[in-house]
């Protein structure tokens, strides 16, 4: 059955809001649990302690509660990749660069413990091959690709983008769930991203127009 893309319509009480966080988190927490096939409309309404019918006046399916949670976290996952990695910290050495990048895995990925990982790995409704949430992140490993990396063609930019995509991806599709604790994981994942990353990096004075500090 085709995903859908949206919810009926968006709360616009505070009452109605509360109770869409509720069911998405109640979502969440069942999907993890029991897994997307094993869990009903049903299962997600007697969890958040409300009528299924409630539930439908924004939710015409799960599906639609799962595009919504990956939706919700493709937004977390933005705010907390700008927040590590905008303005000066674009100019840090690669390997702590790198080291921002994994941390906000490991800290969104522990509130609740798995969840990010579930939904990065998900297909999504408008895109079977990644979820919104991925997506989220190749959309930012572009804009470092394109900030920090030799000059290149669009086309190689999309590949190395994807590349890395898939590279950080291994914390979920090699560790399931909840790679990010796996602290063996994350540190091939961080030597696989710096080996790859140190044959395109451009040198320091042609990203800034300045002579490198020595």
């Amino acid at each position: 059955m085709e995903r859908q893309k949206r919810v009926v319509r968006p709360p616009q009480q505070e009452r109605s809001r509360k109770m869409v966080a509720r069911l998405l988190a109640s979502a969440g927490e069942l999907f993890l649990e029991r897994g997307y096939d094993r869990t009903t409309t049903n299962h997600v309404a007697e969890h958040a302690g409300v009528s299924v019918g409630s539930l439908y006046q924004f939710f015409p399916d799960k599906a639609a509660l799962l595009t919504a949670l990956q939706a919700e976290w493709g937004r977390k996952l933005h705010t907390a990749l700008d927040a590590a990695l905008t303005g000066e910290a674009e100019q840090l050495p690669l390997e702590q660069l790198i080291d921002r990048v994994l941390a906000v895995h490991v800290m969104l990925n522990q509130n609740p413990p798995g969840l990010l990982g579930f939904l990065y790995t998900t297909p999504g409704a408008a895109d079977q091959q990644h979820s919104p949430t991925a997506i989220t992140l190749h959309e930012r490993i572009a804009r470092l690709v394109e900030a920090r990396g030799v000059p290149m063609s669009a086309a190689r930019r999309a590949v190395v983008t994807q590349l890395l995509g898939h590279i950080v991806s291994a914390l979920y599709y090699v560790g399931g769930a909840n790679g990010p604790t796996n602290g063996t994981l994350v540190r091939e994942t961080k030597q696989a991203l710096l080996a790859y990353l140190r044959t395109i990096e451009a040198p320091p004075r042609s990203r800034t127009g300045f002579e490198p500090v020595a």
